[in-house]
């Protein structure tokens, strides 16, 4: 699950762990986060685990797990927010993130975004041990630093952050936001309302796991407070700010609004 301001609701006050699926890859950021149970107000508390340091960035975490590619010395990967063309100066709203595996404890996060042009540099190659811009031939190195070709200066580096075993967490300018959460004005009575900024062609879904050890579920959701509970996806061509209804069909648990990306 991925974040870019992402962030979980929850049903209890404690903080969770990272929730992911394959296929498509998911990655949630961290923000505010709501604790109560059923019948009681929903009040904000502060989630702990890969807080963001700068103002209005967000935590993409990633599961090493989940990519093969960064199993092995030297590997890598590029991960996709949005829709993108290699070529195209008008990446919109983020470019891919690259992600670099130089050795068992040492990661680079890098923005894809060529310093020449703008093109979507490619992922690291150990073959060649370099990152190439499809325009006009610009490398890089697999930490980022400019090697050769007519762009100007080295790749933007992320912070990255290891946990030693299986978790990186990078934080991207621009990714955080916050959602709230309040008791539906429904007949049941069980709804509840999330609200939270949405980026332009970006795909957000929303998850739910009754305890901190759960895997998490995709579970649906209605776009109105009466209405049936058939949604399973959040997608926007503008800017703009989302508004979804969930059930609370258990005592305790934790609702996370979750940025689906792609490995491309």
């Amino acid at each position: 699950m991925v974040e870019w301001d992402m962030l979980q609701i929850a049903s209890s006050p404690e903080s969770g762990a990272v929730i992911s699926r394959r296929g498509l890859l998911r990655h949630f950021v961290t923000g505010s986060a709501y604790s109560a149970l059923l019948g009681r107000q929903w009040v904000s508390t502060l989630m702990a685990d890969c807080q963001p340091v700068r103002a209005g960035a967000g935590i993409l975490r990633v599961k090493l797990s989940d990519y093969p590619a960064l199993q092995n010395d030297g590997g890598a990967v590029r991960i996709a927010l949005n829709p993108f063309v290699e070529t195209s100066q008008s990446v919109s709203p983020f470019y891919p993130v690259l992600i670099h595996r130089a050795s068992a404890g040492v990661f680079y996060a890098l923005s894809s975004r060529c310093t020449h042009q703008g093109c979507v540099v490619s992922a690291y190659d150990a073959g060649s041990e370099t990152c190439v811009c499809p325009c006009h031939g610009s490398t890089f190195a697999i930490d980022g630093r400019r090697l050769s070709g007519q762009a100007t200066s080295a790749l933007t580096k992320y912070p990255v952050f290891f946990d030693g075993t299986d978790q990186l967490c990078i934080e991207i300018p621009s990714l955080g936001f916050s959602v709230t959460s309040v008791a539906a004005d429904d007949t049941a009575g069980a709804r509840l309302q999330l609200n939270f900024p949405t980026k332009r062609n970006v795909r957000y879904e929303i998850r739910f796991r009754e305890a901190v050890t759960d895997s998490g579920v995709a579970v649906k959701f209605s776009k109105t407070p009466d209405g049936e509970l058939t949604e399973t996806e959040i997608k926007t061509t503008t800017n703009s700010t989302a508004t979804v209804f969930v059930e609370r069909t258990a005592t305790a648990g934790f609702f996370g609004v979750v940025l689906l990306v792609s490995e491309g």
